[in-house]
């Protein structure tokens, strides 16, 4: 007989106070400019410079997943912390396509430190310039389909980068992105 236990859900969200006092006072204003209901990413230089760092070292598509933790004051203001990316160790990739091993969310969930969550994924267009196509758009869709689920695609040739979020693949603007050292 197979018995029902009740278990707290692996995700949660954070109170945004929380987010804000770890931040830089330039970085927290640029968070609350403009859009109040539009998400917002924060991503240290460090992350970035790590992902650029990865789908560098071959010119071919590669990717893996960015682990973090949603910050929220109610349903209408997210805020994604981006704070580590774990590169796809087992993968086929070729000049225009990407196929990650399952071994990559066993990856991700050894990664997380308490409180973070897989919240995206990230992969490469080398020198084909930085956009979702209709195979990235069905990933997304298929595998990451909270309105906090970040994709993110990167051209490291042309140093290009372009971040999606949710089941549609919302594509958002630089304003939306914060960088911090």
């Amino acid at each position: 007989m197979i018995q029902w236990i009740e278990q707290p859900p692996d995700f949660r969200h954070f109170p945004l106070g929380d987010l804000f006092t770890t931040l830089s006072f330039t970085a927290a204003l640029q968070l609350i400019a403009g859009e109040s209901t539009a998400l917002r990413v924060v991503v240290s230089s460090t992350v970035m410079g790590g992902i650029y760092t990865h789908l560098s070292q071959q010119n071919i598509e590669m990717g893996g997943l960015l682990v973090g933790r949603v910050f929220k004051d109610d349903d209408t203001f997210r805020v994604v912390l981006v704070e580590a990316f774990v590169p796809s160790s087992e993968f086929r990739g070729t000049g225009v396509s990407l196929r990650m091993g399952t071994s990559l969310w066993d990856e991700a969930r050894i990664a997380q430190t308490s409180g973070q969550s897989v919240i995206g994924w990230y992969h490469s267009h080398p020198n084909l310039g930085a956009f979702f196509s209709g195979t990235d758009r069905r990933t997304q869709a298929a595998f990451f389909t909270q309105a906090h689920s970040l994709g993110l695609v990167v051209d490291p040739i042309r140093a290009e980068e372009m971040w999606f979020s949710g089941p549609a693949s919302g594509q958002l603007s630089a304003s939306q992105v914060v960088s911090t050292p």
